[in-house]
Formats: C-alpha cells, structure tokens, sequence
C-alpha cells in the first residue's frame, strides 16, 4: 500500500464500526499504526475488544440500531468506514442492523457534516452465473436463503439512494472472499476444518478463486473515502490475480501437517451432503463420542456416575451394539479417522463457479491497485499462523 495513501487521515477524526471484526479490525491496526488520526470505534460488546484495546483509541458502546449513541459517535468525524454486520439473533434483527443501522450511521453523517461513508457490502449480492465476468452492471439476485447477502444488498440501494438525494459521500464496496489473518471464513475454519476433516475439492478444486487479501481491500476503503468521484458509486473489490480453489486451499493445507485435500465430485458431494443430514440414533452419536478420545473415556470413568453407567450398559445393551465397542476399550484401538467434509448445495456451487471478477471500475476511477497475490498473501498468512498456532511447526508441514 502506497504510504502516502496514510496521509490524508492525519489528523482526521474516523469512526469504525465492526472494529472487533475481521476487517474492520484490520482498519483499525493500519490507521494506529500509519497515521495521527482520532480513531473511534462504536462497540456493542467490550469483551470481544481485547485486540482493539491495544491501541489508543475512543470506544463508544452501543451499536448502530441506537439513533442516540449512533449520533454521540458520528459526531465530529470526517470518516465513516461502515463494516459491522447483524450477525447474531433472529434473521429480522440482524436485518436491522444491516438496513436499519445504516440509516441511521448516513443521517447522522450528513446532519453532522462527515466528509464521507463507506458501506462494505459483499460480492455475493449479484447472481451466481456461469458467464466469464461479473462487474458492478451484472445482475443483482442473491441466493434465496443467503439471508446476509440479501439484507445487504438492501442496504446497498439505502446508501446509494441516500448519497444521490442528499449530495452526500456515501460509497459501496463488494468485496469478493476475504482472507488473511484472523479471517475466520476463508482461513481460521478452513484450517480448522483440515485438521478434522478430509477436505473436498469440488471437481478437483477447478472453481474460480475470486479473493481478495484483507489489505489491499483496506487500501480500496481508504481510497473510496478520499476520492470524490466515488461519491453514490458501488465497487468491487478483487485482489491482483485468479487463481483456483485447489491452488487456495493447497496453500492453507500445506500449513496442516497430515492434512488431506480429496477430489469430490458434485454429485458425490451431494451424496455426502445428505448423508451427515440424516438424522442418526441417539447410540450410534454416543458410541461416536466415546471413540473419539480414549483419554477423555478413562478420565470420565473416574467418576462413580460414569463408571456405573459403563457398568450398566455393558449389562445391558444388545449384543451386536457391544460388538463395536468392545474391541475399541480391548484392543485400545481409537483410530479418529477423517471423515469427508459435507459442504451444502450453495457452497458446492460457489466453489464450482468459473466466474471472473472484473474490479476495473475499482482500479480507474478510485486509483485502486491490489498487491497482495497468491505467494505474498500466503507468505503472510503462513507466519501469521506459526504464530498463532504455538504448536504448530511449519518447517515440518507438508509443501
């Protein structure tokens, strides 16, 4: 990122909301670290702001569904940078922080004269297709039950609708798939999930990787906020390059030691899918939990209750039910083999799309220019992770 870029908030006064998030988090970290702004942040919950806490910053608690607070931390600002989301409680609450609170952050900019706005949004309010490009005139259809995508994207026409009737700053970004440390979609679960799992490439991973890393996506939010023409526009935001999901998640595997990455096929997949739906007897989610960890079961039967309902059970239950466990406590055979990871149809076909996200809207009019390709956001990733994860020895995981 072009450090003069910073310059323009030295000195200025920016309020962050989901700066205990992901990428508002992110926000946070490079303005502390690169400018003399006044950073506020308007945060529902203290205790999840142990990482903004490291900084001298002003947190304002509430959220943004409260006119009053909403105006108390608008008030004074040059810039807004609009990241946080409902994500929690009914499917109807969190669509009034996503439409409702953004109302409420755009009328008290304008009556209290901030410079400028910048809702993030999602790259998954347009239509999946199987066309080669996708940009800002493509059809905007969000999946049915994409409850997030849908309620931003009527936030989205909240904000442009505002920003053209008021004469006011307000810009939209979309995002593709955003990773990086501390992601927690596209990076903290996916690795969660290669170390649990064996993790489907869907038609041998071949799928388009539309992504962007979580800095060059903080560049264009600082670009979109400083640059007049991108007033009651809406960008996507893509990183530098295309690549594959196998090529995205043979990165993250090589970081697990004794991960696995299997070819899956969509009709497999839909098999698997709507086998880990059924529902299955209560016995067989118990026998599953005992062989999970034999440590966990000789701890237990410690315990008088425990030891007596072993008793009991071996007294008890069905010949062919003993069968399977009796060989696991005998043999001391608690193999944890990897089951397959089910992805369900939605995300099937998001991993298969072949789409590619055309950002040069982005790059011409907001000056917009992505660093962060596939070997350096991995290189970064990779460290963040030694980190992270103590245990963790990269030098011995697989490449």
């Amino acid at each position: 990122m072009d450090a003069t870029l910073f310059n323009n908030f030295n000195h200025k006064t920016v309020l962050i909301t989901g700066a205990t998030g992901f990428i508002g988090g992110r926000l946070l970290e490079l303005l502390a670290e690169h400018t003399t702004a006044n950073i506020r942040l308007l945060v529902r919950d203290y205790g999840k702001a142990m990482r903004a806490g490291r900084y001298p910053v002003t947190m304002i608690k509430g959220d943004v569904n409260d006119s009053a607070i909403v105006r108390e931390a608008v008030r004074g600002c040059d810039y807004i940078l609009h990241c946080a989301y409902g994500n929690k409680g009914s499917a109807e609450s969190r669509n009034k922080v996503n439409v409702e609170g953004t109302l409420n952050l755009l009328h008290a900019a304008k009556e209290e004269g901030v410079s400028a706005l910048v809702f993030l949004s999602t790259v998954s309010v347009y239509e999946l297709t199987d066309k080669a490009q996708l940009n800002e005139l493509s059809l905007v259809n969000p999946h049915k039950e994409d409850e997030y995508a849908i309620s931003k994207l009527e936030a989205e026409k909240q904000v442009l609708d505002f920003a053209t009737k008021n004469n006011f700053h307000a810009t939209v970004l979309q995002p593709t798939a955003v990773y990086g440390p501390w992601s927690p979609s596209y990076v903290m679960r996916p690795l969660a999930s290669l170390q649990q799992f064996k993790f489907p490439l869907i038609n041998a991973g071949k799928g388009t990787c539309n992504a962007v890393y979580v800095d060059d996506l903080c560049q264009a939010i600082f670009l979109a906020a400083i640059t007049a023409k991108a007033a009651g526009q809406k960008y996507l935001i893509n990183g530098p390059e295309h690549f594959s999901w196998k090529e995205f998640y043979t990165a993250l595997a090589a970081m697990i030691p004794d991960s696995e990455l299997v070819n899956v096929s969509v009709e497999e997949m839909k098999r698997i899918y709507l086998s880990s739906n059924q529902k299955k007897p209560l016995y067989k989610i118990f026998l599953q939990l005992l062989k999970l960890n034999k440590d966990a079961v000789r701890e237990l039967l410690q315990y008088s209750f425990f030891s007596d309902l072993a008793g009991f059970a071996f007294k008890n239950l069905p010949a062919k039910i003993l069968q399977k466990i009796r060989p696991s406590y005998t043999s001391g055979a608690f193999k944890n083999a990897k089951k397959m990871m089910a992805l369900d149809p939605q995300a099937v076909k998001f991993f298969t799309s072949i789409t590619l996200v055309n950002h040069a809207k982005a790059i011409d009019e907001l000056g917009y220019k992505p660093e962060f390709g596939k070997n350096k956001s991995f290189d970064s990733i990779r460290i963040w992770v030694k980190w992270y994860f103590k245990l963790l020895d990269i030098s011995s995981s697989k490449s």
